[in-house]
C-alpha cells in the first residue's frame, strides 16, 4: 500500500472510525479526540519499543508483529487527524523533505 492508497481509505473510513467512539459532535471535539487518540496510539508505540530492549516487567514479552502495529496504528492516527484538519500529508511531507535538502546544501 502505498500512501497515496492510504488517503483514499482514511478518507472513506475516517468517519465511521471516528463515529464508533459516539463521544464527539461538533469538528472540534473530533479533532481534539484524534489528538488524544494519536498520543494514547504513541504511549502504546514507546510500550513496545521499551519491551524490544527489555525495559518492562519481565511479564510482557515483546512481539515483533505487536510493534509493527503498533507504527501502523500511529500512522493511521496521525492521517486521521491531518485529514480531520485538512491537511494533505502527502504533501507535507514533500515540503518538508525539501527544506530539508535545500537546508542541507546550505551547510
Amino acid at each position: 500500500m502505498n500512501l497515496k492508497e492510504l488517503k483514499n481509505i482514511i478518507k472513506n473510513e475516517g468517519e465511521t472510525l471516528i463515529n464508533k467512539t459516539q463521544i464527539a459532535e461538533t469538528e472540534k471535539e473530533k479533532i481534539l479526540l484524534r489528538a488524544v487518540k494519536l498520543n494514547e496510539e504513541v504511549g502504546e508505540l514507546c510500550e513496545e519499543i521499551l519491551k524490544k530492549f527489555g525495559n518492562q516487567r519481565k511479564e510482557k514479552k515483546f512481539d515483533d508483529k505487536n510493534l509493527r502495529g503498533e507504527f501502523a496504528d500511529v500512522i493511521i492516527t496521525l492521517m486521521l487527524l491531518a485529514d480531520k484538519m485538512d491537511i494533505d500529508v502527502e504533501e507535507a511531507l514533500e515540503e518538508k523533505v525539501n527544506y530539508i535538502v535545500k537546508k542541507k546544501l546550505k551547510e
